[in-house]
């Protein structure tokens, strides 16, 4: 819990709450637009007010935050494994930067969840080192493929 506001996902005003949370922070991979992210978030908060119905679910502002930089890591995992297949070793130090820098990430990482942490600093670590497992499950446990393949 943090000190955001609870909102309905199921309420008439829910897309407009998704658009105005998107972090300022928050930078994306070049090429990948704004509004991608915005889709994203939005489907997912649709999805959880139409499973629970009108009325019959909170969620947290911070929430729709951690969405959308679960969506930035997806897009820099993704562009890092493409780098790493690739050998464009510009974009991999590129993504590597992102990655290890966790102000990119803050409302998440700043959770208190220590296993997050750690995970994390474990992957910017496998980044900057070149070594792709972590980097791959990261992104296949965010269901990156999923959430990129409209925007792909």
């Amino acid at each position: 819990m943090d000190d955001t506001e609870w909102i309905d996902p199921s309420a008439e005003d829910a897309p407009q709450v998704v658009i105005e949370a998107y972090p300022d922070y928050l930078t994306l991979p070049p090429g990948v637009p704004k509004n991608a992210a915005i889709a994203d978030v939005s489907r997912l908060v649709a999805k959880i007010g139409a499973k629970e119905g009108p009325g019959q679910s909170r969620m947290q502002e911070g929430l729709i935050m951690q969405f959308y930089e679960d969506f930035a890591m997806c897009t820099w995992t993704d562009m890092w494994i493409t780098a790493h297949a690739s050998g464009n070793e510009d974009d991999q130090a590129l993504a590597a930067s992102w990655i290890s820098d966790t102000d990119n990430y803050r409302t998440e990482f700043g959770s208190g969840a220590q296993s997050y942490v750690d995970r994390m600093t474990a992957v910017a670590a496998a980044a900057a080192a070149g070594e792709p497992k972590l980097i791959k499950e990261t992104n296949s446990e965010l269901s990156c493929a999923e959430r990129l393949g409209e925007f792909k």
